[in-house]
């Protein structure tokens, strides 16, 4: 079994073919408080769209 270690900052990403033959993207990223996001996405960039709308709405969290 592999172990991954993502560090505060980081992000970790791996494409994959779905059960219906659709290539997917598993998204991982730690904040820098060290709180994990993890989404699959059909691409990079929705994936990270996803991950900027969730730092936004962990500031307005924590900060308030």
């Amino acid at each position: 079994m592999e172990t991954t270690v993502i560090m505060p900052g980081q992000e970790l990403y791996r494409t994959f073919t779905n059960g219906s033959g659709k290539q997917s993207v598993k998204y991982l990223y730690c904040s820098e408080r060290g709180r994990l996001f993890s989404c699959v996405c059909d691409t990079l960039d929705a994936a990270q769209g996803e991950c900027e709308h969730w730092l936004l709405w962990q500031d307005r969290r924590f900060t308030t």
